[in-house]
């Protein structure tokens, strides 16, 4: 906690504050900027050291289990490989309408179970108009991505 003679206290933000950090977030600020701003408006909550070890270390955890749910999801999507989809097709091998990455999410979904949220999910996938093969990468965590072969063919 906050006492007289200190000049730096650490505190949690409760909500986002311009110019300082977003909620969550641990930082360094001024006993009198925290007893006098923060803390009447309920923005931060002072913090021990021992706190913010505990903290620190539950958000290792959750960032190593988020780490092993995309490894998990990845594997289950390359397993997947190659995923056929067959669409009604015109003259040429032109589709009516294209494979869109959302239907591709919905497959991909129902075939693996996956638990991840896919709108935080980003996928590279090529415009497909046409029956053919193509490669749908999935960028599960900034270190795993999971290629999917997909075909298109006709119904």
């Amino acid at each position: 906690m906050v006492t007289k003679g200190k000049s730096k206290v650490q505190i949690v933000l409760k909500s986002n504050v311009d110019g300082l950090g977003k909620a969550n977030q641990v930082v360094q600020v001024s006993s009198g900027y925290y007893a006098n701003f923060l803390r009447p408006r309920g923005l931060g909550v002072a913090i021990s050291d021992g706190e913010i070890k505990m903290k620190e270390e539950k958000e290792r955890q959750h960032l190593a289990e988020l780490k092993d749910v995309a490894i998990n999801t990845a594997a289950d999507i390359e397993r997947l490989s190659p995923l056929t989809i067959s669409r009604k097709v015109g003259a040429g091998g032109k589709l009516f309408g294209t494979v869109t990455t959302k239907q591709l999410v919905e497959i991909v979904k129902s075939k693996t179970g996956a638990k991840v949220d896919f709108a935080k999910v980003k996928i590279d996938l090529p415009e497909i108009h046409s029956v053919g093969d193509y490669t749908a990468i999935f960028h599960l965590h900034f270190e795993i991505t999971a290629r999917l072969r997909v075909k298109v063919i006709s119904e």
